[in-house]
């Protein structure tokens, strides 16, 4: 019988690859694969040729050859897209931790992309306020207040005092996690805090540690006490451009609920007549803040849509 592992993927020995043995997929690199197989020992392994794999793949590898084989159908995945290619950034996420902080000071429009980008992808997320020891003013309680409105919960924690460490460790045991966040809210020392060790120093790269914020340049899967993390130097600045309409509605889950009622069944939910969602607006159901950024994200995906070299 399939085991699961607690990533909800099937777990080691759950695909039949005949002489290939299983494994999970740690880092890739441009010629080279390091994955922890079966008996929790790294691995650098040769990819086969036209594979795509990434931090928290499943597959089989032939230890014959030292060649990664194949890759499991990924329960989800978070990407980053340009114009010339998708790069799959980490796979089979069961949580994403979309990291602000009092300083810098909170970029709304940089959240609604990781909650947009991340819901549309399948992955849970859970807003963090780091540095909750500096005080907060009533610009950042406004913010606050915006995504409450929407029914987010958004935990606030200290990396620095320790607190609501505790709370958010027991949500992470267990799960599979990624950070999102722009560079400054004190990630590192988020990481730091919550496994109890200085396991993040700039610049340094070792076995069972991860790098410092100036010097990660792949995805990393780490396996720790009771969580697992992929780190990676590709989730600060996501775009959004490329998703469609109801796709970017799962990041604005309260403008959808008040659009179901709208006149129009294509409405933009801007400014067009019957729309319920600029009447919730006026009647202080949804926060302004958030219809602004509703309206600016969805006029990046229109101009994708329009750009013949998208």
């Amino acid at each position: 019988m399939a085991r699961t592992s607690r990533s909800g993927q099937a777990g080691f020995g759950a695909s039949d690859r005949g002489a290939a043995q299983p494994c999970t997929v740690v880092s890739a690199h441009r010629n080279r694969v390091e994955v922890l197989d079966q008996g929790g020992e790294h691995r650098s392994l040769r990819c086969r040729p036209g594979l795509t794999c990434a931090a928290g793949d499943a597959g089989g590898f032939d230890p014959r050859t030292e060649v990664l084989t194949s890759i499991d159908p990924r329960r989800n995945a978070l990407e980053r897209r340009t114009a010339r290619q998708v790069r799959i950034i980490a796979a089979n996420i069961d949580l994403a931790l979309i990291v602000t902080a009092l300083l810098p000071r909170p970029a709304p429009r940089a959240i609604d992309r990781s909650l947009a980008l991340a819901r549309s992808s399948g992955i849970d997320t859970l807003l963090l306020l780091n540095k909750v020891d500096l005080g907060l003013d009533a610009e950042i309680e406004s913010i606050l207040e915006a995504y409450a409105l929407a029914g987010f919960e958004m935990l606030h924690i200290s990396a620095r005092s320790g607190a609501g460490i505790a709370d958010l460790h027991e949500r992470l045991t267990g799960r599979r996690v990624v950070f999102i966040g722009q560079s400054g809210v004190g990630k590192s020392a988020l990481l730091n805090r919550l496994c109890g060790a200085q396991l993040q120093r700039t610049g340094a790269l070792a076995a069972g540690n991860i790098s410092g914020a100036h010097t990660t340049v792949v995805a990393r899967l780490l396996r720790l006490r009771d969580f697992e993390l992929i780190d990676s130097p590709g989730v600060r600045q996501l775009e959004v451009a490329h998703l469609s309409r109801d796709a970017l509605l799962s990041g604005f889950p309260e403008i959808a609920r008040s659009g179901a009622h709208c006149r129009f069944a294509d409405c933009g939910h801007a400014a067009e007549p019957g729309c319920a969602v600029v009447e919730a607006v006026r009647a202080g159901i949804i926060s302004p803040a958030r219809h602004q950024g509703w309206c600016a994200l969805l006029d990046e995906v229109h101009q994708n849509e329009n750009d013949p070299s998208s």
